[in-house]
């Protein structure tokens, strides 16, 4: 045999054994590829039945406590509710009757105060009727002054739009005007003739005179302004204080006029009553001066033009 056929027989001997090598080694490989990939499959498999039985337990174990729980709170709750809803209920009964309760005493204290103030007015009202009648005798006044400056010095205050309060009190004002002159001396009141300086200084004082006696009575303080004031003037030549402009009480304003009206109106012993027209025009004539502008021009625009029955009696 020779030399090549021997290396030839030898060439494919190794190359046979080395692809029996290579067999060997792929199989071995294989082997353990497959072996790892079911060592893999089987945690993949041990780690999804321990989640099924995670999630059994929870279904089978702690879905009924959670529906135990929730359904115990709610039934809490449900009888909470319907105990407030209760106690609601029970409170607007109670919030009814005492509703009902408050507006019948509303309604008795409504008729009660109606009867107090009737009442109360009504003697207050005697109580300055029987002083300004002392008064009218005293000083022998004209017949029915009080009465009329009293009507129309309200009439002038509805004309300007005064409240009801403030008219209660210019009323009582105008009532006790002259009260004052309860502490002037007979013999200078009733004077027939002329009075000397000294004796017109003394009835000077009669305003003053009526804010001592009328500060002293509760519910007369705020009528004060009237017979206090009602003798100033505009213009601050007026008396007991020689108030000026909107520094005299707006009530004495409002009466002042009024006052001197019925005076010039009434038939005096020594001169005859001044006619409508007269009187208007010295009470125009006297606007800014006397009286209080603003108030001249409703007194006549609204009081003698407007309504001539309180002003031609």
């Amino acid at each position: 045999m020779d030399l090549s056929t021997v290396l030839s027989l030898a060439i494919s001997l190794f190359s046979t054994i080395a692809a029996i090598l290579a067999w060997i080694a792929k199989l071995r490989w294989s082997n353990e590829f497959v072996a790892a990939k079911d060592e893999i499959i089987k945690a993949k498999e041990a780690q999804i039945s321990s989640l099924e039985n995670e999630v059994r337990f929870l279904r089978e174990i702690t879905s009924p406590k959670i529906h135990e729980y929730y359904t115990s709170v709610k039934t809490e709750l449900e009888e909470f509710i319907d105990i407030k809803d209760s106690q609601l209920a029970e409170a607007k009964r109670e919030l009814k009757q005492r509703e009902e309760q408050l507006s019948h005493l509303q309604k008795e204290w409504e008729s009660q105060k109606a009867n107090i103030e009737w009442e109360l007015n009504s003697g207050i009202n005697i109580t300055l009727e029987g002083w300004v009648q002392s008064v009218d005798l005293r000083e022998r006044e004209t017949e029915g002054h009080t009465q009329r400056v009293t009507n129309m010095t309200v009439a002038l205050a509805k004309a300007m739009g005064l409240s009801d309060e403030q008219i209660i009190h210019i009323r009582r004002g105008a009532m006790l005007h002259d009260i004052g002159k309860m502490g002037v001396p007979e013999n200078i009141l009733l004077k027939p003739g002329a009075l000397t300086d000294d004796e017109f200084a003394i009835l000077k004082q009669h305003p003053t005179y009526a804010q001592v006696l009328l500060s002293s009575v509760e519910y007369l303080r705020p009528a004060i302004d009237i017979p206090y004031c009602h003798h100033e003037k505009w213009d601050g030549t007026g008396y007991p204080r020689g108030l000026k402009g909107d520094e005299i009480p707006l009530a004495a304003r409002v009466f002042s006029i009024i006052d001197v009206w019925d005076s010039l109106r009434a038939d005096r012993p020594y001169r005859a009553g001044y006619t409508m027209e007269q009187a208007v025009s010295y009470i125009r004539e006297q606007s800014g001066k006397y009286f209080d502008p603003m108030i001249v021009d409703v007194f006549i625009n609204k009081v003698v033009y407007g309504d001539k029955k309180l002003v031609t009696k």
